[in-house]
């Protein structure tokens, strides 16, 4: 008996906590996401660049990240609300919008890193590349791409008792786990970001050690410290995410014990809640 009450002490403790911690992610989120768009949008320093137009976008699209897939997560793990159980249009709706605007945050944090590699180039013809114009149509073609992935979704994903709202095909288990997650959402992104904040980084070193105008050298190492900041960030906060993906849909095959059902739902929860911790992060600066 004691111990029945321990674990219920215990349940009501955790679930209690992450409702806490979910709604300060969500009110942080919306407020740090709308301090993002009026601040780069108000600083003389940073209108009309490339880089802020990639950051103010992502605070958008995170916006609408928060208000309905996030939402809805803390509909299901606070308060045990699953549309998705009895509903197949939210089922298919919820799935696929979580999708496209996730595959635009991380499309947009890799353009972002890029074009801060343009833009601190020593080639002129490298600075010349880093454009708004460029922006605008490389967040446009993400869009299109990110929906046009998400079709074969609308079909697949169905709900089936005691399973709930999945793809159970074989070969959409298959492309989602190793090609929506493992590398749309996983090494290709990581790898990307990674790879352009960091030759941005050197970049920015060699503009330092040039004679170039202080206010210009001063944007610079602004904006790459805010890519490099955004880029680590969602590697710590999204990584967890991903790997705990893949492993519930590789093991939808199995049938797992009652104790390990809790302890994978336990750690979905929580690498879930740490995911979307990346789409409420606020990152800006101060002149």
């Amino acid at each position: 008996m004691a111990s029945f009450e321990t674990i219920q002490t215990n349940s009501i403790v955790y679930h209690t906590l992450i409702t806490f911690i979910s709604f300060t992610v969500l009110f942080g989120g919306i407020f740090g996401n709308t301090a993002n768009i009026l601040v780069l949008t108000r600083l003389k320093l940073f209108r009309n660049n490339s880089a802020t137009f990639y950051l103010v976008t992502e605070s958008i699209v995170n916006v609408f990240q928060m208000l309905i897939p996030f939402t809805s997560r803390i509909a299901i793990n606070s308060f045990g609300s699953d549309l998705t159980k009895t509903s197949l249009v939210w089922c298919k709706f919820r799935q696929v919008f979580s999708q496209i605007v996730a595959l635009m945050t991380l499309s947009i944090i890799c353009f972002a890193s890029f074009d801060q590699f343009l833009s601190t180039s020593h080639y002129p013809y490298l600075r010349q590349s880093s454009t708004v114009r460029l922006a605008r149509i490389t967040v446009s073609s993400a869009a299109l791409l990110s929906f046009i992935q998400a079709i074969p979704f609308v079909i697949y994903f169905e709900i089936r008792p005691l399973l709930g709202c999945s793809v159970y095909d074989a070969g959409i288990v298959i492309y989602t786990t190793y090609g929506y997650y493992f590398l749309l959402s996983g090494i290709l992104p990581i790898f990307i970001s990674s790879l352009f904040s960091i030759l941005a980084y050197q970049n920015v070193r060699r503009i330092v050690r040039r004679q170039m105008a202080i206010r210009r050298r001063k944007l610079d190492q602004q904006l790459t410290a805010m890519i490099l900041a955004r880029v680590a960030f969602f590697i710590l906060t999204f990584t967890p995410y991903v790997v705990v993906r893949i492993y519930i849909l590789v093991s939808t095959k199995t049938q797992p014990s009652v104790t390990n059902t809790a302890l994978v739902q336990i750690v979905s929860n929580i690498s879930t809640l740490l995911s979307f911790v990346n789409y409420s992060v606020d990152i800006h600066c101060s002149k």
